[in-house]
């Protein structure tokens, strides 16, 4: 079955064709009027009626011909009739034109039966005249040539034939001869095929084109080689205002002076164009232009030179590429809250402003901390949390220069850089500009919030570098923090050897990670009912080789800075779980969990991994939490406890009292035991209060089915008063045992030991408690 656009193929060629015929009208009116002459000089010859009376019918068949033409010419657009209408116009001339011819056959039949050369000759001449313009006029359709070919011919050797003279013999010769004629109608036809296809193939090229220009997003110019111009589309003459008629031939130089015109581009831009067009021998070029008065409209043009000469250009209008690039880039440099350089961009301008600073000038930082925000943060919620950093942005910034660059540095510290003219007191007169206005109160939705803050100083050297110098202003603000009387403090010396020992420190916290070169120590839980030890909490310590014995208060914070307190959290746990496996009967070990294990998501995997590996009953293994592990996602983290005390593991809460929404954590956590932080025991004996919340804080505690565990007891007075006044079941803290090795918590749990005896002698009688 032949495709749609086989046949509509068809369809555009039998219309081309017929509308071919159309094409000489007059030369059918002129043929009919001589034919008619000639046929009236044998009639008036011969005084024959029948050949007047063929002639006049002639005349009116070629009239009626002229006018059909002339209604065809008439049509509007006569390629758009349809199948129907284009074939009633064929048959229509079909039937004038077999008409004409046979009218002229009956003349030659007619005329050759007398005898008479003269009429003979006449007809013979004309008809041949005819011959020749039906072959070229009609040979678009063979059957009509053929049609009337043979209406023609055929009658005039039949009439020249009956004569039987010697014009019998042209009668013979004119059949070979009317079929070279058909032949020669069949290639005009061939020939007139191939023209239409090809003119119909280049209209499909060409409308295809001005399709595929007028739909591209880009603005397209096209020059020859003397600078005319050639192709334009719709968005080039949007661009200049013109219509694509009064462009065509548009020199270059005209069209640059439109664009300046109409679309007021910079004339440096213009010129820089115009110099490639005329003295350029690159063959192609990029340039941005920005029009419109405003400039806010940018175009990419790019030209590339043609072979032949002359070049094709494009206008690609890319403003909101632009656009979108210039908020991704703020984006990435400012601060989305305050409005603020952002971190990275700030250290970017500073080492920009540290290389071209002059030798004789400093550059001074300034990193400002905002004391406890994050406490401040969780009392008020995040929303006025927000509205706070806002209002201290906007401060900081009116305060210092407006050359200084200012940024948040962090979730509550700021950065100020004072650009290359700043010495060291200029930047500390800065710095208590910035500690008078931070301090001022801020009102918040009825509130009065007030802020205090230190500062870190830093000045450039002649070989400082951004890293570095942010650096050293953060190892300054530490030791101003470290400090009860210094609001800011400079860097210098004597802190950068504090600097180098951190550095040295980090470089040695990686060494024993790797190494496993932390220990693990254990201190003693007493079980005050049953009198025994219940469970020992495991507390990382540190021995390094060089630096001695180091404080948890001063590895923790470094590994927690350095990313690594889930790798370290890791192996607390797996050795925790095979060390507790050695000791005897159900004596648990509890491990504190950090926030970065909660955050990585792989809490339970380590947990099931370390209980598979050491063999530990999952009952003898408890973790504690505090609720600042809480504050990024809760659920996220009830998700995790509930899937961890799913393996039987015990959950504990750590520090209750000292954060803002224990009380809250308590209904939320799947918790088994609580743990009375020890600021509560501190002065426990001085405080009736403290009693009070103490015993209130047991009374919740078994009112929810939790163990309740007190930490930091260390004298028996202490211990007394707890006992006496509160329900307490486990207690921790120096008056049983500072934390123990492992070698030592191994005596402590050997059959018998004196060790064990010794301390839980220490528990008060009931006679003692109430002294």
């Amino acid at each position: 079955m032949p495709s749609s656009s086989r046949v509509q193929d068809r369809e555009e060629v039998y219309r081309s064709l017929v509308i071919s015929l159309f094409s000489e009208n007059k030369t059918i009116l002129t043929g009919a009027i001589a034919s008619a002459a000639a046929m009236a000089m044998t009639a008036h010859h011969l005084d024959s009626l029948i050949i007047w009376l063929i002639a006049f019918a002639t005349l009116v068949v070629g009239v009626g011909r002229f006018v059909q033409g002339r209604k065809f010419a008439a049509l509007h657009d006569p390629a758009k009739l349809s199948a129907q209408q284009i074939r009633k116009w064929d048959i229509s001339f079909s039937i004038g034109a077999i008409a004409c011819t046979s009218l002229l056959g009956a003349w030659c039949f007619l005329a050759a039966l007398p005898g008479d050369p003269f009429p003979r000759f006449v007809s013979v001449v004309v008809t041949f005249a005819n011959i020749v313009g039906i072959c070229t006029r009609s040979s678009a359709l063979p059957r009509l040539v053929n049609f009337q070919l043979i209406s023609m011919v055929v009658p005039m050797v039949a009439g020249l034939y009956i004569t039987g003279d010697e014009y019998a013999v042209l009668g013979v010769l004119l059949i070979p001869f009317m079929i070279s004629l058909q032949r020669i109608a069949q290639v005009q036809r061939r020939v007139l095929l191939n023209t239409i296809a090809e003119r119909q193939r280049a209209e499909h090229i060409a409308n295809n084109m001005h399709t595929a220009l007028e739909n591209i997003p880009q603005g397209v110019v096209m020059f020859d080689a003397d600078g005319s111009l050639e192709v334009s589309n719709g968005h080039i003459q949007q661009m200049t205002q013109r219509t694509a008629r009064s462009l065509q031939g548009t020199t270059t130089d005209r069209m640059l002076t439109l664009l300046q015109q109409t679309g007021n581009v910079d004339q440096a831009e213009i010129q820089t164009l115009r110099s490639w067009l005329k003295n350029s021998t690159e063959r192609s070029f990029n340039q941005t232009l920005h029009l419109g008065h405003d400039k806010k409209r940018v175009v990419r043009f790019h030209a590339s030179r043609m072979d032949k000469g002359g070049f094709i250009g494009t206008f690609e209008d890319i403003t909101k590429e632009v656009a979108a690039e210039s908020r991704i880039e703020h984006m990435t440099r400012y601060d989305r809250l305050t409005g603020l350089i952002n971190r990275s961009y700030v250290t970017t301008l500073l080492s920009s402003e540290l290389q071209t600073c002059p030798a004789a000038k400093t550059c001074a930082v300034l990193i400002v901390d905002l004391l406890k925000f994050k406490k401040i943060s969780d009392m008020t919620g995040p929303q006025t949390a927000d509205l706070i950093l806002c209002e201290i942005a906007q401060r900081i910034s009116r305060v210092v220069d407006p050359k200084a660059l200012c940024a948040r540095f962090s979730s509550d510290e700021f950065m100020v850089v004072l650009r290359s003219k700043y010495g060291l007191d200029e930047a500390r007169h800065v710095a208590d500009k910035l500690l008078d206005t931070i301090s001022e109160p801020i009102v918040i939705r009825g509130h009065s919030i007030t802020l205090s803050s230190k500062i870190g100083i830093a000045l450039s050297d002649h070989d400082s570098h951004a890293d570095g110098l942010i650096k050293q202003a953060n190892v300054a603000l530490a030791a101003a923090k470290a400090s009860e009387d210094e609001a800011w403090m400079v860097f210098d010396e004597q802190i950068g050897k504090q600097l180098e020992t951190q550095r040295q420190m980090e470089d040695a916290i990686r060494t024993a990670l790797d190494n496993e070169a932390f220990e693990l120590h254990y201190q003693p839980i007493v079980d005050l009912k049953n009198k025994k030890v219940a469970l020992c909490e495991a507390l990382v310590r540190w021995n390094d080789p060089q630096l001695g014995r180091v404080s948890p208060s001063q590895f923790l914070p470094l590994i927690e800075d350095m990313n690594l307190m889930d790798e370290l959290g890791d192996w607390v746990i797996k050795t925790a779980c095979h060390t507790c496996a050695s000791w005897p009967g159900d004596a648990a070990v509890a491990v504190n969990l950090s926030a970065a294990q909660f955050r990585k998501g792989r809490l339970v995997s380590v947990i099931r991994d370390a209980l598979d590996s050491s063999g530990l009953n999952p009952a003898r293994l408890e973790i504690e939490v505090t609720e600042t592990l809480m504050l990024n996602d809760v659920e996220a983290a009830v998700e995790q406890l509930n899937a961890v005390k799913a393996l039987g593991v015990r959950v504990a809460l750590d520090d209750f009292g000292t954060g803002y929404s224990s009380l809250s954590y308590m209904s939320k956590l799947p918790l088994d035991k609580v743990k009375i932080d020890r600021s509560f025991v501190t002065g426990v004996n001085q405080d009736p209060k403290l009693q009070l919340l103490i015993t209130g804080i047991a009374a919740l505690g078994h009112g929810l089915d939790l163990t309740v565990v007190v930490e930091g007891v260390e004298t028996e007075m202490e211990l007394r008063r707890l006992m006496a006044n509160a329900q307490i079941d486990l207690i921790q803290g120096y008056y049983f045992s500072m934390p123990l090795d492992s070698i030592q918590t191994d005596t402590l749990f050997a059959d018998q030991s004196d060790a064990m005896k010794q301390m839980l002698a220490k528990i008060p009688s009931a006679s003692k408690r109430a002294a």
